[in-house]
């Protein structure tokens, strides 16, 4: 899914798309396994699903080299409980920093492309 490969040993399963509105995707650590639960309502229209996935499993997989959650809207690793742990998997995280992703071209921030290099 992403350019970056999976650690050695890991697993990524893109389950059946569902009505669901909070958690797009869960890396389990101990498991060594990332699961992607593409919503049903995205459209597949021009590949709109497929990005969707593409970006979800970009920051999963991020998640499993140890990169961890950001506070800046613009990384693709951009967390809400980074702030406060009572925000973690608002679902409005998503749409919050999705234009300001889109325009950095959802790559990680300086700080985190530095702890990945």
């Amino acid at each position: 899914m992403s350019n970056l490969p999976l650690p050695e040993g890991w697993t990524l399963t893109i389950n059946e798309p569902k009505w669901i509105f909070n958690k797009f995707g869960y890396y389990y650590p101990k498991e060594k396994k990332i699961d992607i639960n593409p919503p049903i309502w995205i459209p597949r229209l021009f590949w709109l699903r497929k990005l969707f996935i593409y970006l979800i499993s970009k920051h999963e997989i991020y998640h499993s080299w140890g990169i961890v959650g950001c506070k800046k809207l613009y990384c693709i690793m951009f967390e809400m409980e980074m702030y406060d742990i009572k925000y973690k998997d608002v679902w409005w995280e998503k749409f919050l920093s999705f234009p300001f992703q889109l325009f950095y071209g959802f790559r990680l921030c300086k700080n985190h492309e530095d702890k990945l290099n």
